[in-house]
């Protein structure tokens, strides 16, 4: 390999001021929960209401009101020490020295409450690092140029210090999840960030430095992507290589954009700390129908309206029960929602990996192989697999300060990697994939 191609100085620079930027608690604005709030306090014109849940939010957020956005930092911060969940809303209003009337006021319910507080903590999540990365694409003039920015993107966001701001964005994304004005919202502040990438990218497209064909609004999404992607290596109780994982998206990306290998490998950034679990036996519905109907039901519950359609009374009416029923089998509703998420995220996966395999034992030559590869990455593209996947994700960013499923999916993910890379190296033994390509980090 040869030496690492350098960028002009002011472009090291940008990059520097970026790493900075994501490495420290500035990166979302101070050195605690409720400095970062008030140091990102975005602008509105007073007396809006629930209108903070139907406009889609711009670079910078009108003002609310003092009032409103005491309780709406408070919500946040609740949020980043325990979820949706630690929202309490007599304890956070006296805490404040409001009453609950304040809530209804400002958010309508406690719905509206979570609903904003998400809303206005992804916009803040969001942008981080954008202007940086698409200044210091701008600048790039030729295929050294750009391969150094792709590089040091990568060193930065695949980073071990980087897991909790990755896991805060999933859990941000996965909480739209049956709320439309939150879709729409979060949608609109996405492609506005992409956008801003995607310009320098087209622009570098143009004038012959990517290859011809891609297209800048793709490559900018897929790279988000795969760094979300990294949540769930994140959550693997026995992952492989962080390095290995950094290799193989470093190949694509240059293979992708430039047309060829890179000319080193990434430098070794923070190291990925272990996880607080270990692997676990999956959540098991006992072989009774009583637990195995209110799971199957709670998923129901949670595809339609999200965690916030799981509600007791209903859910055991529905099923013909009383309340207490919950508690015997699941301690409570939480331990019924996070076992109903890990199925949904097992029997999502499952369907898929079995599908796979079944095919890939029908390839027997290179031809085969490209062809199973391109008819999956086209049902991955349509409605109802993109359906499993907003719903794969919404069980992802569930994990957030929930120890316990976050076990479950990190050994459901442990497991369905090993299933994968076993599929893919009848294809490695055939020649079709390349040999030293790590395939558990490729899984």
């Amino acid at each position: 390999m040869g030496s690492r191609p350098r960028m002009p100085i002011h472009n090291q620079a940008l990059v520097a001021q970026w790493i900075e930027h994501l490495t420290t608690d500035q990166a979302v604005g101070g050195s605690t929960p409720s400095q970062r709030a008030n140091a990102m306090r975005p602008r509105r014109s007073p007396e809006r209401g629930v209108s903070l849940l139907t406009e889609a939010p711009g670079p910078t957020a009108p003002q609310l009101h003092p009032t409103a956005q005491r309780v709406l930092d408070a919500a946040i911060e609740s949020i980043e020490v325990g979820g949706e969940e630690a929202i309490q809303v007599e304890p956070l209003v006296k805490e404040l020295g409001l009453t609950v009337t304040a809530i209804y006021r400002w958010f309508g319910n406690r719905k509206g409450l979570v609903q904003a507080a998400q809303q206005e903590r992804f916009r803040r999540l969001a942008g981080v690092g954008f202007d940086a990365v698409a200044q210091a694409l701008t600048s790039a003039s030729d295929e050294a140029d750009v391969a150094w920015v792709l590089d040091r993107m990568l060193e930065i966001a695949l980073s071990g210090d980087q897991i909790e701001l990755r896991r805060r964005r999933v859990h941000s994304l996965g909480s739209a999840f049956g709320r439309p004005e939150l879709i729409d919202s979060m949608g609109a502040l996405v492609r506005e960030q992409v956008d801003l990438v995607a310009q320098p990218l087209d622009d570098l497209i143009a004038r012959g430095v990517l290859r011809s064909g891609l297209n800048g609004r793709v490559l900018a999404l897929w790279y988000g992507i795969c760094i979300l992607g990294r949540v769930s290596f994140d959550l693997d109780p026995s992952p492989p290589s962080a390095q290995a994982w950094n290799r193989v998206c470093q190949r694509a990306f240059h293979l992708a954009t430039l047309g060829s290998e890179p000319a080193s490998e990434l430098s070794p950034t923070a190291p990925v700390p272990p996880t607080t679990w270990s692997e676990a036996e999956l959540p098991l519905i006992p072989d009774h129908p009583t637990p195995q109907l209110l799971v199957s039901l709670t998923i129901d519950l949670i595809d339609a309206e999200g965690e916030d359609g799981v509600r007791v009374e209903p859910l055991t009416k529905a099923a013909g029960l009383n309340v207490t029923t919950i508690y015997h089998w699941f301690g409570n509703r939480q331990g019924l929602i996070d076992v109903a998420q890990a199925v949904r995220f097992r029997r999502r996966s499952s369907e898929h990996l079995q599908a796979m395999e079944q095919a890939g034992r029908r390839v027997v030559s290179s031809e085969d192989a490209a062809a199973l590869v391109a008819t999956t990455l086209r049902l991955q593209m349509d409605a109802q697999t993109r359906a499993s996947q907003v719903q794969r994700l919404n069980a992802l960013g569930a994990t957030y300060a929930r120890p316990t499923l976050a076990s479950a999916i990190g050994t459901i993910h442990h497991r369905d990697r090993r299933h994968l890379a076993g599929i893919l190296r009848h294809f490695q033994v055939g020649g079709w994939v390349q040999p030293d390509v790590d395939l558990e980090a490729m899984s």
